[in-house]
């Protein structure tokens, strides 16, 4: 009995060590994949925003009133396209009262370029007329009250105020004669000068106003998208009001942070991919143009700026925006896929079959793309294991190609 039971003890420990054994020599299948030849491009991937180059508070230059609104927001005006109107009575008003200052300083100048008329000729040859009269007049007053005083029977302030009469006499006669002197000197070119410019001045204002009158209607100052409109109709509105707002779509740029830890790697001319959340499928090139000088030392990352080559007609500023910037580019590089690199110890390191075993060997990765990584090492590989992850140090492994 004793014997049978040492017997069944001894064979279940050989079946015991036997499982331990091939368990612990279990094989792994894993797929292997070449070493191939590829260009591999690393990228830095960031999320930017669209922005406008230019974004206008369209105003209006004159007090008034808002007669119509043409656009909402979200519309997309031409240059020169009409925005708002105002009212424009005042400004007829001030229109009408500046040409009809032109006109007269355009008649003054036509009478004086012609010199005087017959008529004014006459005239101031009666004014003299009746100055020398009255000089003649007050002269024999003054003689006889000079007289009478002597006598005796006139007073000196008599005198007096006839001397004051004839000295004023005397003067309008001078006026006189020198009015028909000027008129005998006419056109003076000066005078001519004079007219002249007041005509300029008068051209000037009712330019001036008939722009004034112009600007009733507030057009779009280029093609642009309506983002915020102000103004309603019936609203008063005060000279430097904004109206409405418009942003310029042409030329939009895109505005990124990135890391600090990569300010030296991206620099203006680097090309750039762009995938916007509403339209995934769909790839759009970009270049960076500006790097920095915006600066968030708190956060450690740096602004950037891009330009877009192209962006579709719908899309409008201050859309998010995937970008994934090229930091290097490696044509026909070695490259394998990021599954098959491990890291450890700031080493990689690939996975090998040799004789059915997995072995490690140490590489160096001199380019990281977005599925592949571009490596180097002494005697690179042929293949490698695919997924490395789960894979250690001399593991029994079936290697199956991948597909």
């Amino acid at each position: 009995m004793k014997k049978k039971a040492v017997g069944a003890i001894v064979t279940i420990s050989i079946l015991g060590i036997g499982a331990w054994f091939w368990l612990s020599e279990r094989t792994t299948e894993v797929q292997v994949v070449p070493v191939l030849s590829k260009d591999v491009v690393e990228v830095y991937v960031a999320t930017g925003r669209l922005n406008s180059p230019t974004v206008s508070n369209v105003g209006t230059e004159l007090a008034g009133r808002v007669a119509t609104v043409h656009v909402e927001r979200g519309a997309r005006p031409r240059a020169g396209q009409a925005l708002v109107d105002l009212q424009p009575m005042d400004a007829k008003l001030s229109v009408q009262q500046a040409e009809a200052r032109l006109a007269i300083a355009e008649r003054e100048l036509a009478r004086t370029r012609t010199g005087p008329t017959r008529a004014q000729l006459d005239d101031a040859k009666a004014a003299l007329s009746s100055a020398e009269a009255t000089l003649a007049q007050t002269k024999s007053e003054l003689a006889r009250s000079t007289a009478m005083a002597r006598d005796g029977v006139q007073t000196t302030a008599a005198v007096e105020r006839a001397g004051t009469d004839v000295r004023r006499a005397e003067s309008q006669v001078a006026s006189a004669q020198a009015r028909i002197a000027e008129l005998r000197e006419q056109p003076r070119a000066e005078d001519i000068r004079v007219a002249q410019a007041r005509v300029t001045e008068a051209q000037a204002n009712l330019d001036q106003t008939k722009a004034a009158l112009g600007k009733t209607t507030i057009t779009a100052p280029f093609d642009g998208l309506v983002t915020n409109v102000e103004a309603d109709p019936g609203e008063n509105v005060a000279p430097g009001q904004t109206l409405l707002t418009l942003a310029k779509t042409e030329g939009m740029e895109i505005f990124a942070e990135v890391d600090e830890d990569y300010f030296l790697r991206i620099a203006p001319g680097q090309g750039a991919t762009l995938v916007f959340p509403s339209l995934p499928e769909e790839r759009f090139a970009a270049k960076v143009i500006r790097v920095g000088p915006d600066v968030d030392s708190e956060r450690g990352v740096v602004g950037i700026y891009l330009k877009p080559d192209s962006v579709p007609a719908h899309i409008v500023p201050g859309l998010t925006v995937d970008i994934a910037i090229e930091l290097k580019r490696l044509p026909e590089a070695r490259a394998v896929p990021r599954s098959a690199v491990v890291f450890e110890d700031s080493k990689a390191y690939v996975y090998v079959v040799e004789d059915e075993r997995a072995r490690r060997r140490e590489i160096k990765v001199v380019a990281e793309g977005e599925e592949d990584l571009a490596i180097q090492a002494e005697s690179l590989p042929i293949s490698v294991i695919k997924n490395a992850a789960p894979i250690t140090e001399g593991d029994a492994v079936r290697a199956k190609e991948a597909k």
